[in-house]
């Protein structure tokens, strides 16, 4: 498995490369502000966007993750119900 990561935040980033590095994961690791330095399509994106991101933050990762990802690919995005998961899941079924 090959993973690509990417965040906005560079502590975000350091804590990721300790773990790839920890675990032994094949991975490649940059910022990014969402999709902005992506390039490429994968298997499947797994976001955890921060608590107070937002609707339209969630809804642009949802709308561009269509751009990413292969032919049968899929998003799973970690979201509290609280903080917006039933927009999200709508929105989600749109896509």
């Amino acid at each position: 498995v090959q993973a690509t990561m990417v965040d906005i935040n560079t502590r975000a980033l350091d804590l990721a490369r300790r773990n790839a590095e920890k675990n032994n994961a094949k991975a490649t690791i940059f910022q990014s502000n969402i999709y902005e330095q992506v390039e490429g399509h994968f298997d499947h994106v797994i976001s955890n966007p921060p608590i107070r991101a937002g609707k339209q933050v969630v809804h642009e990762i949802i709308e561009k993750s269509k751009d990413f990802l292969e032919t049968g690919g899929d998003l799973t995005i970690v979201i509290q119900k609280k903080q917006g998961a039933p927009s999200a899941k709508s929105k989600m079924e749109d896509v």
